[in-house]
């Protein structure tokens, strides 16, 4: 189950509570742990258009390629656990199968919105004797 749909499950969990259990919205935000606001514009979203999913946004189309993305899954898929995404990219722009002129924190988002989990290290390791 992807983030966004366990997203959505709770913003129908409101409207359940408030249509059929007849919770107050005071009640309702204080269950599902969220701003009466923001349970109250779920509510009314389902109201006028009886859905609580997002309306579709605008912006810039991502640099990242569905076929970049298939062969950073596929490395990783077949290298060793602990490798660094930072290795991976290497390895894959090296070989030529992904585009150079994307950052790596363009790939992590993009991998991240795909429901992947990646986090930046910003530390390094202790010199051994």
């Amino acid at each position: 189950m992807s983030i966004s749909s366990v997203k959505q499950a709770w913003r129908y969990v409101v409207v359940f509570l408030l249509e059929v259990a007849d919770y107050t919205l005071k009640e309702v935000s204080s269950v599902v742990g969220k701003k009466i606001m923001e349970c109250a514009k779920w509510a009314n979203r389902f109201w006028d258009t009886g859905s609580v999913e997002d309306a579709e946004r605008s912006g810039r189309e991502s640099k990242v390629d569905a076929k970049d993305l298939k062969a950073i899954k596929e490395e990783f898929s077949t290298s060793l656990p602990g490798i660094s995404l930072k290795v991976v990219l290497k390895r894959l722009q090296e070989s030529g199968k992904i585009s150079k002129d994307v950052s790596e924190d363009s790939y992590r988002n993009a991998l991240n919105n795909d429901g992947w989990g990646f986090q930046k290290v910003n530390h390094t390791l202790p010199l051994s004797d």
